[in-house]
């Protein structure tokens, strides 16, 4: 994947994330998804990921603001800060 493309899958899910779109979100995600949870523990899978949004949305509505994208060299690695 190109750094450009790399950055624009990272700011469609920050997009997809403020709107509240777990199926826009969760389409971006590969199937072996590994997601490590605040408690320490990590979870497998895109189904996993989806039932983990759900329960965050019956508690929470968050929104990420003043994001910076970055994407290393050949766009392999990407990161991102925000608020």
């Amino acid at each position: 994947m190109s750094e450009q493309a790399t950055r624009q899958l990272v700011e469609e899910y920050f997009a997809a994330f403020n709107a509240v779109d777990h199926d826009a979100m969760l389409s971006l995600l590969s199937d072996d998804v590994a997601h490590d949870r605040a408690d320490g523990s990590r979870e497998i899978g895109r189904e996993a990921f989806r039932w983990y949004l759900g329960m965050q949305a019956r508690h929470f509505r968050e929104s990420w603001a003043d994001v910076a994208v970055m994407v290393g060299e050949g766009g392999v690695r990407a990161a991102a800060e925000f608020t």
